[in-house]
């Protein structure tokens, strides 16, 4: 869980615009693959890179869940604070 915890704490800052760009090109590329295969196109190494880029998507958004609940999670204990 620290691995997960510091790859949360890395992508909160100002990485996160990084992130999202990172989602919306695998997510890209993950539809274009998985079009080529549908169509008939796509061979083996098609169908692994559609593989590929959807292990690393569904690794992305869960990262991206993270961070929007660490940060959450921070705005609440922040606020939660005596001033």
């Amino acid at each position: 869980m620290a691995y997960w915890r510091d790859n949360v704490r890395t992508w909160s800052g100002s990485r996160l615009w990084l992130l999202i760009v990172q989602i919306v090109v695998a997510a890209g590329l993950l539809a274009m693959n998985v079009w080529s295969v549908a169509r008939g196109d796509g061979g083996a190494f098609t169908m692994v890179l559609a593989v590929l880029f959807g292990v690393l998507l569904v690794f992305w958004v869960a990262t991206l869940i993270g961070v929007v609940r660490a940060r959450r999670d921070g705005a609440a204990a922040h606020d939660d604070g005596p001033e």
